[in-house]
């Protein structure tokens, strides 16, 4: 079941800029603050996919300019260094989705300059292998969007051909897809999610020119 946060989350914005007026303190403490880590070690690229084990941050394939890649590394934020890692075995690709379930790294869909795709692989890093599970369920792909909860990974949205808004739910355990409610806002590609506590919030992206502000909960 999807629900829309976007009042909620508008109020909740609202409150954070009050309070963020009462003191420098506050406002710190709200905020952050950024500090600048080793660069990327391999060349520049766009749409790339991410994924994080055990406090360690995967990056790898996307599009150079000049080809499709499918080279992955680590970083190590106690080191700040990062290290190359088995690449990708499937065909390269720029944005495709990630995530991570039971402490291994899922990536596929994407574009690989001449098909979208719908090609899933598992990466293990204790022995730094990839292997290829079952194709996702829905259409090939890319510019979709994915997040997991507890032992699932889902996977969603993006553009096949037309703008999408279904989503599908992986099991590892069984090596198989299931379909899940679709998203319940526009057709969407390029959207942003993430979980928390047990449930995914979806943002972001844009159907048909438009860009979405809305927020939902799934």
């Amino acid at each position: 079941l999807w629900q829309s946060n976007s009042m909620s989350f508008i109020l909740v914005a609202l409150l954070v800029l009050t309070g963020c007026s009462e003191s420098t303190e506050v406002e710190e403490d709200l905020l952050g603050e950024w500090y600048k880590k080793s660069s990327y070690e391999g060349v520049a690229r766009s749409g790339a996919v991410g994924f994080v084990i055990d406090g360690k941050a995967y990056v790898g394939l996307g599009y150079d300019g000049d080809k499709w890649l499918t080279d992955f590394y680590q970083f190590d934020p106690d080191k700040n260094n990062w290290y190359r890692r088995a690449d990708f075995p499937g065909a390269g690709r720029s944005s495709a989705v990630a995530f991570t379930v039971n402490g291994k790294g899922y990536v596929g869909t994407g574009y690989d300059g001449t098909n979208y795709r719908k090609d899933f692989y598992e990466y293990d890093p204790s022995t730094d292998s990839w292997a290829q599970i079952a194709d996702y369920a829905g259409t090939a792909r890319f510019q979709a969007t994915a997040f997991s909860i507890e032992n699932l990974g889902y996977v969603g949205t993006g553009y096949d051909g037309n703008y999408l808004k279904d989503m599908f739910a992986y099991d590892p355990l069984t090596n198989t897809w299931i379909q899940r409610a679709s998203y319940s806002g526009d057709k969407l590609i390029n959207a942003f999610s993430f979980s928390i506590d047990g449930r995914g919030y979806l943002s972001g992206g844009m159907n048909n020119g438009v860009l979405n502000h809305e927020m939902w909960e799934y």
